[in-house]
């Protein structure tokens, strides 16, 4: 029942069950009004005709002073108060008026709701900030306002996420406005069958691109998170789905990408990504043939290596990489080499030179002989491959005719794991300075020992025929015996004599050292070039 209180200044006083509120005296309204007034928004309240008629609302609310109308929509038909304040609450977070970008702050403000009631819009209202504050604090029903707008914005975004989880798309704009950490909360909330058939959904993308997974890289695919963190730290809800949705994803990459690893063998592709299993996961091996210079020769090796494959079950990408460091450095000494039936020996004595110094002063990364040893036998089996029955059909290139690895054999190479230290550069520095006070043959002596690491004995017995041209430029041969591998060779039938490769300022010392020690020669009837060993010899042979 209303009741007339009395006027006061420009304001008649109003009391409805104990909830005084005011209409403005220059108005003049009687009682008969008031209680149509009061009626007529009622009625709007109860049938919820701000939905439709938002005109008609915000006249009936705008006949009452200030925010006064709360009061008498509170004390009338509370319930309905509390769905219209939902209503507005709703569409308030829909427009996306909340600009703040942190978890903390992204609340729905009380007083900009009611703003958005009575004056249909931010941008029309009059009302200011410190009556609708004041009137809010003066509900009994303050902490269910709270209530309804924490609901009402959960309700909004889970009904976004929603709609983007139905049409399987990422959640990168709605974690822009919610922040990433709402999202994860909000996708927990999801029913759990739904939650995981989107998260399965999400994984099939790492499995038609045949790409190993990690929670990180599946989070990463869905919200938009510059650091993800452990997951602990987010929704357990959320983790424990994830985790179950991992569990199911990657026992199916587990079966799918290792059945599948043929396809990834096909001669036209230069690139393949090859899966084994290793325990409970998955080792990927990645073998890029566009590594390898000359494409000729990676077209014969891409057969090899499926060979290999189909014979083993399973890829080794040391022995890639060992091969692929071979094929280059071959390919780089003599331009000339395309395929394998045209390395020769020469070529095969050249690459281990090239990998033990040159390879070094290239690239400053010295190999140690595990590694030269392991280069030089890939291309013995690649070429073994080549030569038998066993190479592909389809393979119309060139068939080596003889192995020019062949009689490279590496022993106790574990030994030999670790790259042996140089001599450092100025510790060869101080010793340049002094070889002028070396005699001719003295300083012949160091430079052999410098420039090809023979033993004292093999130079020692260097003969008059020991400089043989190669097919190179500036580069000749130095023929010598190994001693310590003599009866070895001679077993095998290996011949008794080896060669490396020299520059040709060093041929030239050792020419002039031929045609030097040429009288003393004729003299003792030796064949060597060292006057020492020709003297030593000469002398011991007296009666």
């Amino acid at each position: 029942m209303i009741k007339f209180q009395q006027t006061n200044g420009c304001h008649h006083f109003w009391e409805l069950d104990n909830i005084v509120f005011r209409t403005s005296r220059y108005l003049d309204y009687d009682i008969n009004e008031v209680e149509a007034y009061v009626k007529n928004l009622t009625e709007i309240l109860e049938n919820d005709l701000y939905k439709q008629n938002t005109e008609s609302f915000s006249l009936a609310v705008n006949r009452f002073e200030y925010v006064d109308f709360i009061y008498i929509a509170f004390a009338v038909c509370n319930k309905s108060f509390l769905r219209m304040f939902e209503y507005f609450c709703i569409k308030y977070i829909e427009e996306g008026k909340i600009q703040s970008k942190t978890t903390t702050t992204k609340k729905v403000p009380l007083y900009k709701v009611f703003q958005l009631i009575m004056g249909n819009g931010l941008e029309n209202s009059k009302i200011k900030l410190e009556p609708i504050n004041r009137a809010i604090k003066r509900l009994q029903c303050r902490k269910n306002l709270f209530d309804i707008a924490e609901r009402s914005y959960d309700l909004v975004w889970i009904s976004r996420i929603m709609e983007a989880v139905s049409r399987n798309e990422n959640l990168y704009h709605i974690s822009n406005e919610i922040t990433s950490q709402k999202t994860i909360e909000y996708l927990g909330r999801l029913e759990k069958d739904v939650f995981q058939n989107y998260l399965l959904k999400r994984m099939e993308i790492f499995t038609l691109e045949r790409r190993q997974m990690s929670f990180d890289e599946v989070i990463s695919g869905i919200i938009d998170v510059q650091k993800i963190k452990g997951l602990l730290y987010y929704d357990s809800a959320f983790s424990e789905a994830l985790r179950e949705a991992m569990r199911i994803q990657t026992k199916l990459h587990q079966n799918k990408f290792c059945q599948e690893n043929y396809l990834q063998m096909s001669i036209e592709n230069d690139k393949w990504v090859l899966y084994n299993e290793s325990g409970p996961s998955l080792r990927k091996t990645t073998l890029d043939f566009t590594d390898i210079n000359c494409r000729s020769i990676a077209q014969e090796f891409k057969y090899f290596i499926k060979w290999r494959y189909e014979g083993r079950g399973y890829s080794n990408s040391s022995f890639f990489r060992s091969c692929t460091i071979a094929l280059n450095a071959l390919t780089e000494i003599n331009p000339n080499i395309k395929y394998f039936a045209d390395i020769s020996e020469t070529d095969a004595r050249a690459l281990a030179l090239y990998l033990e110094s040159y390879r070094t002063v290239k690239t400053g990364a010295p190999l140690s002989q595990y590694s030269i040893s392991k280069s030089v036998r890939c291309c013995k089996t690649v070429i073994d491959y080549l030569m038998e029955d066993m190479r592909d059909k389809a393979l119309k290139t060139p068939k080596p005719y003889c192995n020019p690895f062949a009689s490279y054999i590496f022993r106790n190479l574990r030994e030999y794991n670790n790259a042996s230290q140089a001599i450092p550069e100025d510790v060869i520095e101080q010793l340049d300075k002094h070889t002028g006070e070396l005699s001719a043959q003295n300083k012949l002596l160091y430079n052999i020992f410098k420039n090809t690491g023979l033993r004292l004995k093999e130079v020692f017995f260097l003969e008059y025929d020991c400089i043989e041209p190669s097919r190179y430029d500036n580069i000749y041969q130095l023929k010598f015996k190994p001693y310590k591998t003599l009866m070895a060779r001679k077993r095998k039938n290996a011949g008794d004599f080896h060669s490396v490769l020299i520059y040709n300022t060093l041929a030239d010392e050792i020419k002039d050292q031929i045609e030097t020690s040429a009288a003393l020669r004729k003299e003792t009837n030796l064949p060597y070039i060292s006057k020492k060993k020709m003297e030593f010899i000469s002398w011991n042979n007296k009666p």
